[in-house]
């Protein structure tokens, strides 16, 4: 009976976290593979996907594209990923910005809080950035929950629309395959996008506006 309520409550929180309706479980052990070096300028800014394995939650069906920082406050060093993509249903973008411990700084491999399923995850990463480039990056990531996973690689470009992209991908598909990751990926659609100017994520703007007042009030001489 123990056994089943304990089971009862992985689900629910899956059921919090992921989208079931377009989530695949499998079954495994998530990978441990070697992280590169990362730093502001050579991993922050805009990344375009261009292919991907998904098996977690989709901002949006097509477009999407992710905005990196790395940034320092009250937890420490931290990544922050802001995902936009377009959802085809409701004809909109949507956004949605996710904050990642940066353990070792000298490797691009961070924590997510994954929710209730954090107590299983909260000590290891599960986000790596397995290859950079000046235009390319491969990121893996994968979430553990009893005998299931769920994963993500990311083939990413600074370029929405790379030249040679053909040629590209096969050269660095074949990089994430030398590099453990046999995943199968498919291609993400870049053309004829909406302009991106109309993505808005609420959440990000309500924080921003905080950190702004945060750092006002931080600054004042006392009494403020």
């Amino acid at each position: 009976m123990a056994y089943l309520n304990q089971a009862a409550v992985i689900f629910a929180s899956l059921v919090c976290f992921f989208d079931l309706g377009s989530a695949r479980f499998v079954a495994g052990k998530c990978k441990k593979p070697t992280a590169v070096h990362v730093n502001e300028d050579n991993f922050g800014g805009q990344w375009f996907e261009q292919k991907k394995y998904d098996t977690l939650r989709e901002v949006g069906d097509i477009c999407n594209f992710i905005q990196v920082s790395l940034v320092e406050n009250k937890s420490g060093k931290q990544l922050k990923l802001n995902r936009t993509g377009y959802d085809n249903n409701k004809d909109s973008y949507r956004s949605k910005t996710q904050y990642a411990k940066h353990p070792n700084e000298t490797q691009g491999a961070f924590i997510f809080d994954v929710g209730l399923l954090n107590y299983m995850t909260r000590k290891n990463p599960n986000f790596y950035v397995i290859h950079l480039e000046d235009k390319f990056a491969i990121t893996y990531s994968c979430v553990k929950s009893g005998v299931l996973k769920f994963e993500q690689v990311w083939i990413l470009s600074r370029d929405q629309l790379p030249r040679r992209r053909s040629r590209e991908m096969k050269r660095l598909e074949k990089i994430k395959s030398d590099l453990g990751i046999n995943l199968p990926l498919y291609d993400e659609r870049q053309r004829y996008c909406h302009p991106v100017e109309i993505a808005i994520d609420p959440i990000k703007i309500l924080g921003d506006f905080w950190e702004k007042v945060y750092k006002a009030e931080s600054k004042c001489a006392f009494p403020c």
